[in-house]
């Protein structure tokens, strides 16, 4: 009896400890400075290649607005609920997605465990694609690179990223610049990375609405936008809308629950989760304007239904078919880097979260591993 007693004990005892040690590693926990720090963050995870690069082609494939009613639809309805229970989750536990799923119930624990897989697949393929744009950007500012000829671009492109050391380069390259802004800090590192890069972002993809819709001929584009057929509102729209806001909001993932874990609590996370999905659907839609105007331009209707490779073989080659199009092609793979770089911040942070929270390692460490 006295032996069971005084196993009660030491068994109270541990988890008083516990208990302790994680109050104590909570309260040393990273935070945003500011809520709009935070803001500007989390839009800037979810402003990312699903807005700039996948958004203008899936509106074009899909009937234009019958499409952005779908989509804009599915982010207040479902998008914007996700987010909030997600940045909820992670205030609320103060951990790393895996953490969080665990400490709320540990026969979930594996949810976060594929969250974080998922992030790690998703960071690859941000590497890759981050690769390829700073080297289109570095062949504008060059002026040199693209050849003359029916096909030369989509020549270019296929050259490329067949080569079995550059594009490696390029991509090593993207990902050193993510891991210098995470190794800085929540604060010093990505916080000061968004108050910068994203107002830039703003401005740049505005120019690029302003210029696109005043060409001559974009009429035709806007027009295809802002028409809506009843015929469009089919199951196709309606799941394209949703994968697409899934994409484009970085929900499911765990993302949003690690930077959710960095908000005070005096902070209103129903606001915040509201300005982050306005401000993620603003993008989107004004990259639609910038892009599907240039296209009905120079390529006419047909030219929407280009696949995956649109962003670097049929955009250079409708770019160079009016005046200042190398000026405004430069400002698009700007654009693209800015929001490949902001979301591949967000999914390496994730990543660096759960390793050293988990296995006790500095974010130095976490960061290169």
């Amino acid at each position: 009896m006295m032996e069971l007693f005084v196993s009660e004990r030491q068994e109270d005892i541990r988890e008083k400890v516990l208990h302790q040690e994680e109050s104590s590693m909570n309260q040393n926990r990273s935070q945003w400075a500011s809520n709009l720090g935070f803001i500007l963050a989390a839009a800037g995870s979810a402003i990312g290649l699903g807005n700039i690069w996948k958004f203008p082609g899936k509106v074009g494939a899909y009937g234009g607005g019958a499409f952005i009613l779908c989509y804009i639809a599915m982010v207040a309805l479902i998008g914007f609920p996700v987010m909030l229970a997600e940045l909820s989750m992670g205030r609320a536990t103060q951990k790393n997605v895996v953490g969080a799923f665990h400490q709320l119930n540990r026969k979930w624990t594996f949810a976060g465990g594929i969250g974080m897989v998922t992030l790690f697949v998703i960071l690859s393929y941000y590497a890759v694609v981050g690769g390829w744009v700073m080297k289109y950007i570095f062949v504008y500012l060059m002026g040199a690179g693209f050849e003359e000829g029916a096909d030369a671009y989509q020549t270019y492109f296929v050259n490329f990223i067949e080569k079995p050391v550059e594009p490696l380069i390029w991509g090593l390259l993207f990902l050193v610049i993510c891991i210098y802004v995470v190794v800085r800090g929540v604060s010093a590192g990505i916080e000061r990375m968004s108050k910068i890069l994203m107002p830039v972002l703003f401005l740049i993809l505005i120019a690029c609405v302003v210029r696109a819709v005043t060409l001559p001929g974009a009429a035709d584009g806007v027009a295809f936008m802002l028409t809506v057929n009843p015929e469009d509102f089919n199951r196709d729209t309606l799941v394209g809308a949703l994968g697409q806001a899934f994409f484009s909001l970085s929900v499911g993932m765990g993302i949003m629950v690690t930077y959710g874990s960095y908000v005070p609590k005096k902070e209103n996370l129903v606001k915040s989760a509201a300005w982050i999905c306005f401000l993620d659907t603003m993008v989107a839609i004004l990259s639609a304007f910038a892009i599907i105007p240039v296209v009905f331009v120079t390529l006419g209707a047909e030219g929407l239904g280009m696949g995956g490779g649109f962003a670097f073989m049929a955009l250079p080659e409708v770019f160079a078919g009016f005046p200042g199009g190398v000026l405004f092609g430069l400002a698009f793979f700007i654009l693209l880097f800015l929001a490949a770089l902001t979301s591949a911040i967000s999914i390496l942070e994730s990543c660096c979260a759960f390793i050293t929270e988990e296995w006790k390692v500095s974010r130095l460490k976490a960061a290169v591993v």
